[in-house]
């Protein structure tokens, strides 16, 4: 047989072969697509998922104040009497129903069918002996300091709070993680007050703790949380959750790849990983500059200080992807920043006494010529002399009166009039019927700036100031000053000129033949007396102060002292960013870190050593509620950084945490807060951190909303979360003749 005759029936063979497994393969998929074609989707309550942690190993200890992932740890394992539902945004009932209409008086009525993980009922004295635990110890202070002056009563399954505070914060109370009474009998102090033993633990939420170990080959610990049978409301599909915990965030870093859920709360992955989905949410919590209103106690300045900050500016500086510019400490629309009316620095800082060197020598000057003049003329009649005598010199830019010059010319306007006023029975002082704002009745002397540009309070040409006093109702006239301005030197020169003679002639004949008035003088000041060397000192010593910054009569210089609570390495960026703003604007800052501890050992102190305080913020369930931070009580409790009294504020702040209001009148109240702080220009509020949960995007239904009230609450995302699903086939719809339809329909 011939080679060719040999490959053809084999090759006709394999073809046909090959031909039958296609048609197999070909009929199976379409087969398979027909039966699964509408089928239903059912997830499986199963499997495990591992969150991972960056973190010291959690101390589980329910009665201590915790945050972070102590809390959200505790919150999976405990249960207390209320809960918060973030999808009502509204406390609901946990292990009882509570009453909290009136705040003073709060009875709750424990649930029926509550177990321990064990199977044993949870009860009444359950809840009882965890209030007694943390008020007979030092574990908690905060619940502690809510619960003085509370009596606590229990009947059958009923327990009832009386206190004497009617405190939108007494809820914490009843969010407080309650310990099997058995537990608190077999520990000691100690063990309440650290770190809980783990076996043996009884638990009352969604899972139960398991086991405690390490993974060997990754150095890591681990805490595994099974799901907790006994709670009969259990809804969660995830049977496992495993906690990785790592103390080294360059080991984190190199096993990331492999992360099923992760808190990026520091943007330490962010994006760059496909697999996880990023969940953006922010939280009652954000970082705002507190101005102290006893050492700044200029509003103009305050105001001042908070304008030339930068809230955008200071987000692109630290990433814009992960801040939210915040416009008030409520987290909504109304800005809180006042308009600023004196935009002009010189001037506001003149109202505190404090001037640029140039104006501190012409003020050292304008003393010595002024003590010299009174001595030269201590035996003449003010009004007689004054009212003859002219100022031919344009370039003395200070005067102070009562000043012997009735004619002025100058070339160059910024001429500030100090007026020696020596009558502490002047209760106000008018220039030009024009009343003057920042003098108060005691005060020795008032400015008046002229300046053409900034004040219009004078321009070229002919300029007239009456000076009148008011004393006792009365309005007083005491005085009137002339200047000639004129920026074109020539035509000043030519003006003063057309004047001296005529008021020469005016002069002349006013002293004919009157023997008793003195010869009327014209002086010119542009010769300087001879320093004595004293003077000369102190007029160096004043030449050499930074001519950028502000300074008093003392030479001291103006500075303001920020302290920045050091909590992460942006809240120093956002120190050193306020420091170059308001260098630009010749405001010297000095910036210092320090830690929470310190800060309220340095805020109990009577005197308050600082200006700024560059803080965050955390407002918890309660986000309306900012008394602690503005209430006059409050100072004392080191909470009040600005040091800010307002009996109107005060009474709001106290209506918004005295009782469950409606939302309508939290927000009547919050407007009314938000316009007093920003007319007192006390804070500036910045931003808040943008938040990322980043989660596996195999987890499905996995639902995570954009505000969360506490960082316990990511929990309930899992809630009806999985990782596994089966198909469910409707067997009695799938016919021969639906398969062919179905044939024909797809082939069409």
């Amino acid at each position: 047989m011939s080679l060719k005759e040999n490959i053809i029936p084999k090759l006709k063979k394999y073809l046909f072969f090959i031909s039958i497994i296609f048609f197999i393969a070909s009929f199976s998929h379409v087969f398979y697509v027909y039966i699964y074609s509408n089928a239903r989707t059912s997830p499986l309550a199963w499997w495990t998922i591992s969150e991972w942690i960056i973190w010291d190993f959690p101390h589980l200890n329910p009665l201590i104040p915790s945050s972070d992932y102590n809390k959200y740890i505790i919150n999976i394992l405990y249960r207390s009497l209320l809960k918060y539902d973030y999808k009502e945004n509204k406390f609901v009932p946990d292990l009882a129903s509570c009453d909290i209409k009136n705040l003073a008086y709060i009875e709750c009525y424990l649930n029926d069918n509550i177990k321990w993980s064990d199977g044993t009922p949870l009860n009444i004295d359950d809840v009882k002996a965890t209030y007694d635990s943390i008020l007979s110890t030092e574990v908690n202070p905060i619940i502690s300091s809510l619960l003085k002056d509370t009596k606590i009563e229990t009947k059958d399954n009923i327990i009832i709070f009386s206190n004497t505070r009617n405190d939108i914060n007494f809820l914490n109370v009843l969010l407080q993680p309650i310990v099997s009474q058995k537990i608190l009998n077999t520990i000691g102090v100690k063990e309440i007050n650290s770190q809980f033993p783990i076996e043996g633990w009884l638990y009352s939420w969604y899972f139960k703790l398991e086991s405690v170990g390490q993974e060997e080959n990754v150095w890591i610990k681990k805490m595994t949380l099974v799901k907790n049978t006994q709670y009969f409301n259990n809804k969660f599909l995830i049977d496992k959750i495993i906690f990785k915990v790592f103390t080294d965030t360059s080991h984190f870093l190199k096993h990331k790849d492999t992360i099923n859920i992760f808190n990026d709360k520091s943007s330490l992955i962010g994006e760059t990983i496909p697999r996880l989905q990023s969940f953006d949410y922010t939280m009652p919590q954000y970082v705002s500059l507190f101005l102290n209103v006893d050492t700044i106690d200029n509003r103009d300045l305050r105001t001042f200080i908070l304008d030339k900050i930068d809230r955008q500016n200071i987000i692109k500086i630290i990433d814009e992807k992960n801040f939210k510019a915040l416009d008030n400490p409520y987290f909504i629309t109304w800005s809180i920043d006042r308009e600023l009316s004196a935009k002009n620095i010189d001037s506001i800082m003149a109202q505190k006494w404090y001037y640029k060197s140039s104006e501190l020598i012409k003020f050292f000057i304008d003393d010595i010529e002024t003590q010299e003049k009174n001595k030269k003329k201590k035996e003449e009649t003010l009004n007689s002399s004054k009212q003859w005598q002219i100022n031919l010199d344009e370039k003395n830019t200070i005067l102070v009166s009562p000043t012997p010059y009735k004619y002025n010319f100058i070339t160059q306007d910024d001429i500030l009039l100090k007026w020696n006023v020596n009558n502490s029975n002047v209760t106000k002082v008018y220039v030009n019927d024009y009343a003057l704002k920042w003098f108060k009745q005691g005060d020795e002397f008032f400015h008046y700036r002229l300046k053409q540009d900034d004040y219009q309070t004078i321009k070229e040409g002919k300029n007239v100031y009456k000076i009148s006093f008011e004393i006792n109702g009365k309005k007083l006239y005491k005085d009137e000053i002339i200047y000639y301005f004129y920026k074109d030197e020539a035509r000043l020169n030519q003006i003063k000129e057309s004047l001296i003679h005529p008021i020469k002639q005016e002069i002349t004949s006013s002293f004919s033949g009157t023997s008793d008035i003195k010869t009327a003088t014209w002086t010119d000041n542009s010769t300087s007396s001879k320093l004595t060397q004293e003077q000369e000192k102190d007029l160096k010593k004043i030449e050499s102060l930074d001519e950028k910054f502000f300074y008093n009569k003392k030479q001291e210089q103006f500075s303001l002292k920020l302290i920045y609570i050091d909590s992460d390495k942006n809240m120093q960026l956002i120190a050193e960013n306020i420091k170059m703003s308001l260098n630009q604007f010749w405001i010297l800052v000095n910036t210092s870190a320090i830690n929470v501890s310190d800060l309220n050992t340095m805020l109990q102190k009577w005197e308050k050593d600082y200006d700024i305080i560059l803080a965050w913020i955390n407002l918890g369930y309660f986000d309306f509620n900012i008394f602690p931070y503005f209430h006059s009580s409050q100072i004392k409790n080191a909470y009040n950084f600005s040091n800010y009294k307002k009996l109107s504020l005060d009474i709001a702040l106290e209506e918004l945490k005295s009782t469950t209001l409606s939302p309508e009148k939290i927000t009547e109240l919050e407007k009314k807060v938000v316009e007093i702080i920003k007319n007192e220009a006390v804070m500036k509020v910045l931003y808040t951190p943008i938040l990322k949960q980043l989660v596996d995007k195999n987890i499905k239904r996995y639902e995570f909303p954009t505000y969360l009230k506490d960082d316990s609450l990511r929990i309930e995302s899992l809630k009806n979360a999985y990782l596994l699903e089966k198909k469910i086939i409707n067997v009695k719809s799938k016919w021969f003749s639906d398969f062919i339809k179905f044939l024909f329909n797809n082939l069409l």
